[in-house]
């Protein structure tokens, strides 16, 4: 069966497919779980040789799948490594807006106004899961090598993705307090999480505190989990943070369940 078959037999819509750069295809895509429409983006080795292994990328707060943090991640993650990767929006941010903006301020506000309320953390949890069940089914995929990169809103919703999906092997979590607004639930999944984990902690974080921050590290469930104290506020990669996050997909992804 060609890979094109394939797809279309499968619960995802194509939008579109473009050459991002050298060596990477970038591909837009919709999916519907239970009437919610779920945006997307895969990158994919250009010319793929064999099912690739898989990162899931949840942006973080006033991001969306294609900002500047995730294509940074894509150019090292396709373009280097061969890896494919795949990121949706989150709750109102990007094509799940009614209302377009381009104020990331404006957006953070908006964002976490709308946690506080009602986040919706297994509505987003099970469009991750419908997707990855979506995913694991292409060609392209190799289903039994996956895993998530997802820090501040990224772990808000995506520690759960991790929880109670086996087929992500290894991780990389932080930046979110166990002690913000509806963020219990983080402590409740945390002993479920069993992929290798790299947990990354802003020290001087001016969003989240430090010490419930350090929670959701301890509670994870992970045998081997690890953690990375970074100076500095919420905001920001720096190029160490960024190159040990690569480091570690690569080590997980590299080994054979």
């Amino acid at each position: 069966m060609s890979s094109l078959r394939a797809e279309e037999n499968i619960p995802i819509r194509w939008l579109s497919t473009v050459p991002y750069a050298p060596g990477i295809r970038e591909r837009g895509f919709q999916t519907m779980r239970t009437g919610r429409c779920i945006p997307g983006m895969l990158w994919t080795p250009d010319p793929a040789r064999g099912p690739c292994p898989l990162v899931l990328i949840q942006h973080g707060g006033s991001g969306h799948k294609r900002d500047d943090s995730i294509l940074t991640l894509v150019e090292h993650l396709v373009g280097v490594d061969r890896f494919a990767v795949a990121a949706i929006d989150g709750p109102i941010h990007g094509q799940r807006r009614v209302q377009p903006t381009s104020d990331r301020s404006e957006l953070l506000t908006e964002f976490l106004q709308y946690w506080a309320s009602d986040p919706h953390v297994d509505d987003m949890a099970n469009d991750w899961l419908h997707l990855i069940d979506s995913l694991a089914a292409l060609p392209v995929i190799d289903a039994g090598r996956m895993a998530w990169y997802g820090l501040s809103m990224g772990t808000a919703y995506g520690l759960a993705v991790v929880a109670r999906c086996k087929r992500i092997q290894t991780a990389v979590l932080g930046k979110w307090s166990a002690n913000h607004a509806n963020s219990g639930h983080l402590l409740v999944e945390g002993p479920n999480v069993s992929a290798r984990t790299l947990f990354i902690q802003h020290w001087d974080d001016d969003i989240f505190d430090r010490a419930g921050t350090l929670s959701v590290f301890e509670s994870l469930g992970a045998t081997e989990k690890f953690l990375m104290i970074c100076p500095g506020p919420h905001f920001g990669r720096g190029t160490t943070e960024l190159e040990t996050s690569l480091r570690h997909l690569r080590c997980g992804l590299s080994q054979t369940p």
